[in-house]
């Protein structure tokens, strides 16, 4: 027992270090993408159901998305979140054995696997995912996933957007950002087949 509390507290230890890591290396990227665009700046993994913001610049716009370093959201209702499902295995099963159950945070949120399913399809196809207001109202988001050198997505860059600032043409253009971003930090971390992706 002592033993398996040992081994727990060295993953645990190694996942630190390596977000910590992370972290350090792509600053500097998500940087570039926050002074560009002005809005605020995520760097977040999953962990389980929920996405970990592990970093952030936050926006000097008057009116502006909170969030905060270590806190969490639902994966299947942010940006960053549906970002990384769409890189993994995201078939309706694989999807509610990992998630558990789809909880309506908002009217926008999606709550059937079935739909969870085709907007993460459509997601790996464009490079980029969105959320329009399922998490909290007022605010939208943006998100594309980062590769290590072994071709995992390890992580997403996310974006959070006020709803007033996110209309049709607005979010392209910062769609397309935010994917530069992401395959900016993906080459950082030694991945060379982002333009494929």
């Amino acid at each position: 027992d002592r033993h398996q509390r040992a081994d727990h507290r060295e993953v645990l230890g190694a996942l630190v270090d390596a977000s910590a890591d992370l972290k350090t290396l792509l600053h500097p990227v998500l940087a570039g993408l926050a002074a560009t665009s002005g809005e605020t700046i995520h760097l977040a993994v999953l962990d389980g159901a929920e996405i970990v913001y592990l970093d952030k610049f936050d926006s000097p716009l008057p009116v502006a998305a909170y969030s905060r370093i270590g806190g969490r959201a639902p994966a299947a209702c942010v940006a960053s979140g549906k970002a990384l499902l769409a890189a993994g295995p995201h078939d309706p099963a694989s999807l509610r054995a990992q998630l558990g159950s789809l909880q309506a945070h908002t009217p926008h949120s999606i709550t059937s696997f079935d739909e969870l399913h085709a907007e993460l399809l459509r997601t790996r196809a464009r490079g980029w995912a969105e959320n329009r207001e399922e998490w909290r109202l007022g605010v939208c988001g943006l998100g594309a996933p980062v590769f290590n050198a072994r071709g995992e997505p390890i992580a997403a860059v996310g974006m959070s957007v006020p709803s007033i600032r996110f209309a049709r043409t607005q979010a392209r253009a910062l769609a397309q950002q935010v994917a530069a971003c992401a395959r900016d930090a993906s080459r950082a971390l030694g991945y060379h087949n982002g333009s494929e992706r």
